[in-house]
């Protein structure tokens, strides 16, 4: 900029020597019409003087202001003539003034008109305080510019040093800053890492994959967990606050869940392999229809029959053959058996141990089926035991039977324990009651013995009495033949009479005697 005519006296007036530097200098350095040349980029050395307390820019190496031109004119409003002087040499007090350019650097001026400034025209270090810069095509600076706490409007902003297709953010101090982990494309926003954040809205992530997702609330609607592959976790709780728990949660399903090869529907769980339902506490299962079943894959094997407490297990080859078990009022419990064929539906009780009949009443009973005929086996408060033929109100009768040929009758000591065989029947062809120790027979009343054939009386295997068919008593060893021992009916009391024939009762000795032979013998009376 040229100086005018205050600008260029005091310039003259000034002859202070030069200093040298980089950059504009400070304010706070030198003394007013000091002259510093500074190298600047851009504008190679400019020459600098202080006026006022800033340094002004007055010339420079680099693009020379051009030469400065005075428009001066005057108008009148009613007539609106208007002069005006284009050379400065022209101007009052300038004649001598040949300057190719001015300065001004010691007097503010203010520009209250427009000016137009033609050609391209290089303003060095201008201090623009106010007003307003409008409608230039480009701008410049060899620093940073801070604008202060105002708005930059503009309808595009390119940042240098911002790279392509990142998104710009604020960084330290507000500068604009960029990086590679987060980018926009196209629609798409892509962030290497996300923190916490709200969503205001719901939001699609258009069956993209989610790892290392951890979900600590909210809601999971109409979803497939697994469809693609499953792995194994643990739920501390869902709709609950105990663990391992579901309470409260509805998991809704169009058609079935499926877990592997299970799947369950609306009325059904189906397992493609074994299935195992382990409770740690009770498992209970509840039909208010009445019947819960299992079945082989085809027949109804196990019928629970929960309204009328009945269990039937059926036979997987013929389900008309069944056992039947039911409790009634007071506890009552049948077992029942059936053969819808025949009459095969046996009873086995096989126990590895001992099988016990504790009943709480007097008597365990057996009955024909259909009657109540059969035997009860009564228990008393003492160690005694009752069998019981008959039907209460008549008597029956009592078999023992054995395949085998012997009913045994044993002692039994607990301490032992010993068990000994006291009484044995022998059930052959030929009946026998065997007694281990002495055997006795003791009646209240008479005492028959009544025999169809003889009788026989036999100690140590010797026959000693014999009483026929035909009346007659014969002792000891007369099927020998061998008749070598005395026979003798003897009476030795003087009040016992021995007699023959008519009882005269009178007090006398008869005796019948037989006595030794050596080697025959005859037959008495001969």
């Amino acid at each position: 900029m040229a100086l005018n005519r205050e600008e260029r006296k005091l310039l003259h007036h000034k002859s202070r020597k030069p200093t040298f530097g980089v950059n504009k200098p400070d304010p706070n350095e030198g003394k007013n019409g000091d002259i510093s040349f500074r190298k600047i980029q851009g504008s190679g050395t400019v020459q600098y003087i202080k006026d006022n307390g800033n340094w002004l820019a007055i010339s420079s190496s680099g693009n020379l202001p051009p030469q400065r031109q005075i428009i001066y004119s005057s108008s009148s409003s009613s007539s609106g003539t208007s002069s005006s002087v284009i050379n400065h040499g022209d101007l009052l007090g300038l004649g001598d003034d040949n300057h190719t350019q001015y300065v001004h650097n010691t007097i503010a001026r203010t520009i209250t008109a427009d000016h137009n400034f033609t050609g391209t025209p290089v303003f060095a270090s201008p201090d623009i305080n106010g007003g307003t810069i409008d409608a230039i095509t480009s701008l410049t600076v060899a620093n940073n510019v801070d604008i202060g706490s105002h708005d930059l409007r503009a309808a595009t902003l390119t940042a240098d040093g911002l790279t392509s297709g990142r998104v710009v953010f604020a960084g330290t101090n507000g500068v604009l800053s960029d990086d590679s982990d987060l980018t926009f494309s196209s629609d798409t926003l892509t962030a290497t890492k996300i923190g916490a954040f709200t969503a205001a809205g719901a939001i699609n992530f258009d069956n993209q994959d989610m790892t290392n997702v951890d979900i600590d609330s909210g809601a999971i609607d109409g979803t497939t967990i697994g469809a693609n592959s499953q792995a194994a976790g643990d739920f501390t709780a869902i709709g609950a606050v105990a663990a391992g728990t579901i309470v409260g949660t509805t998991i809704d399903a169009t058609t079935d869940f499926t877990i592997d090869g299970l799947i369950i529907t609306a009325d059904t769980i189906t397992n493609d392999a074994d299935l195992t339902i382990d409770g740690a506490g009770d498992i209970a299962l509840s039909a208010d229809g009445g019947n819960i079943t299992m079945d082989d894959g085809t027949n109804t094997i196990f019928d629970f029959d929960v309204d009328n407490t009945k269990l039937t297990i059926h036979d997987d080859q013929d389900t008309g053959d069944k056992v039947e078990m039911t409790v009634s009022q007071h506890g009552a419990f049948t077992i029942a058996s059936t053969d819808d064929d025949a009459t095969a539906a046996d009873i086995t009780l096989d126990a590895d141990g001992d099988v016990i009949l504790d009943p709480h009443s007097d008597e365990v009973k057996i009955f024909k089926q259909g009657s109540d005929h059969g035997a009860k086996l009564i228990v008393r408060d003492s160690p005694a035991f009752i069998i019981h033929s008959g039907n209460g109100s008549s008597e029956g009768d009592l078999i023992l039977r054995t395949e085998g040929n012997t009913i045994d009758m044993k002692s039994y000591v607990a301490s032992g324990p010993t068990e000994t065989t006291r009484i044995s029947f022998k059930l052959d062809s030929t009946p026998e009651l065997d007694a281990t120790g002495d055997f006795k027979i003791d009646g209240s009343g008479d005492i028959t013995l009544d025999s169809v054939d003889d009788f026989y009386v036999i100690t140590n295997t010797n026959q000693i009495i014999k009483a026929n068919t035909s009346g007659n008593i014969f002792f000891h060893a007369y099927l020998d033949n061998l008749n070598y021992n005395n026979y003798k009916l003897n009476v030795f009391g003087d009040t016992y009479h021995f007699t023959t024939g008519q009882a005269d009762f009178k007090q006398n000795y008869t005796i019948v005697s037989f006595f030794d032979e050596t080697v025959t013998h005859e037959t008495y009376p001969s």
